[in-house]
């Protein structure tokens, strides 16, 4: 009988120990699985405020490229005005340069005949003045 007291005493305290290391071996799973959810959840913090912050960057750049197309449409803009008053600024001229060409050729016309005109006023006077003599 004592025999079988021991060995049951053995059985139990065996029990007890299995049933101890099980709690304590599921105590430390749950620990590390409560501090992976901690771990976790830091992540999720991080990640949150990364994005926060990506959104505000990319609403800023947003901003700032709406302001640099409005900027370049006005250069734009600006660039066209400059090309029209060149282009009339240019047909303006050329229209000047046209009258002094004209102007120039009629010039030129005159001073031949009066050059002509003179010639033969000096032939004439030549002649009446040898008739003289």
């Amino acid at each position: 009988w004592e025999r079988e007291r021991r060995q049951l005493q053995n059985e139990v305290a065996l029990a007890a120990s299995k049933q101890s290391s099980a709690q304590s071996g599921s105590s430390e799973r749950v620990a590390r699985k409560e501090q992976q959810l901690r771990d976790m959840q830091a992540k999720c913090q991080l990640l949150e405020h990364e994005k926060e912050r990506e959104s505000k960057q990319a609403k800023t750049l947003g901003n700032r490229n709406k302001s640099l197309e409005l900027a370049l449409d006005d250069a734009r803009r600006e660039l066209s005005q400059a090309s029209q008053k060149q282009t009339e600024s240019s047909r303006h001229h050329d229209g000047e340069l046209s009258i002094l060409r004209h102007s120039i050729r009629e010039a030129k016309r005159d001073k031949t005949t009066v050059e002509e005109s003179l010639k033969k006023e000096a032939q004439l006077l030549r002649s009446s003045h040898q008739l003289s003599i």
